[in-house]
């Protein structure tokens, strides 16, 4: 028991010092969309935050009225003001918020998603690596648990 224990421990200690991250600015970085897509040039990078505990994303959205210039077979998109990814010491939040502006007619939808495990801040929920981690957990404290019950 206490080698499964303090395996699964050690584990989750060392994710913690090492937490990674998506970092991008879609006003600095073309591939850093909604989704990601896998592109080569964006890659999870360790965090340099104090203390980072948290992968975030947070979106700016805005849809219009229509005009011709968005319009498309008559169905209005709406458009992606602005993607960022980055490492937080604190939980932001998941959330979104719609907000209007006095000066113009169009609605924003501003969204923030907080999320604790690596490189989890991407489109995706669950990844490869964490689905395995869990398993792999699990599958170690199996007879682990089976011992207390019996």
């Amino acid at each position: 028991m206490s080698v499964t224990f303090f395996s699964i421990l050690f584990v989750n200690v060392l994710a913690t010092q090492a937490l990674w991250c998506y970092q991008c600015n879609s006003s600095h970085h073309e591939n850093c969309l909604e989704s990601l897509t896998g592109d080569a040039s964006l890659a999870p990078e360790p965090c340099d935050t104090y203390a980072a505990r948290y992968c975030v994303k947070t979106t700016g959205i805005y849809g219009g009225r229509s005009s011709p210039s968005i319009r498309l077979t008559c169905i209005l998109f709406s458009a992606v003001m602005g993607i960022t990814r980055f490492c937080s010491s604190y939980h932001l939040g998941n959330e979104c918020q719609y907000l209007s502006f006095p000066d113009h007619d169009r609605m924003y939808r501003a969204c923030v998603f907080t999320c604790k495990t690596e490189a989890c801040n991407s489109a995706n929920q669950f990844q490869s690596h964490q689905i395995f981690f869990l398993i792999t957990s699990l599958s170690m404290s199996l007879p682990t648990i089976g011992a207390f019950i019996t």
